[in-house]
């Protein structure tokens, strides 16, 4: 047995009078930090720690997989500008247009490809934990007649603000004339 009924004290669980879901339920505030319990608030600010990591590693990933797909974009907007050059000199002739679209092609096709194979994982990395957590909490609310995680909801807002951020950053590339 996991709680004695003798040495309640010695640990944590044992503060809940029945069997709880840590994952879907929250203790009262005043069992969150017991008196003389030091180990308690340890772990509370090693939990702090490994979340505030994790989401640092999260952002930076976000802000690299938008830095490589801001990098597909460079090559097209130097063939913008160029095409643009051609025009404010009024000298675009029909071989000048056929090259500027073969070349625009050749970019699409091999670079611009290339790089956002790269970061299409990441992409689908997070809309599958998005699409993962908004399964978990239908199965929450139809299933077990539970309301879902208020966390669960956070980290699907995260997740799909993430990834609409990342097809958005990916949308520019293809819609450059």
């Amino acid at each position: 047995m996991r709680c004695a009924a003798d040495l309640p004290e010695i640990n944590p669980w044992c503060y809940v009078r029945r069997p709880k879901t840590v994952a879907r339920t929250l203790l009262p505030p005043s069992s969150l930090f017991p008196p003389g319990r030091s180990d308690v608030m340890l772990c509370f600010a090693l939990k702090a720690l490994i979340f505030g990591l994790l989401g640092s590693l999260l952002a930076t990933t976000l802000r690299k997989t938008l830095m490589g797909l801001k990098q597909a974009q460079d090559a097209l907007s130097i063939l913008n500008a160029i095409l643009m050059r051609w025009n404010g000199d009024r000298s675009v002739s029909i071989a000048h247009i056929h090259t500027w679209t073969r070349v625009r092609e050749s970019i699409l096709r091999n670079d611009v490809k290339n790089i956002l194979d790269r970061y299409e994982n990441v992409v689908v990395m997070y809309t599958c934990f998005a699409l993962y957590f908004v399964t978990d909490a239908s199965i929450q609310i139809v299933i077990r007649n539970r309301p879902p995680s208020l966390s669960a909801g956070y980290i699907v807002l995260l997740f799909i603000g993430f990834s609409l951020v990342c097809l958005r950053q990916a949308c520019k590339i293809s819609g450059s004339p």
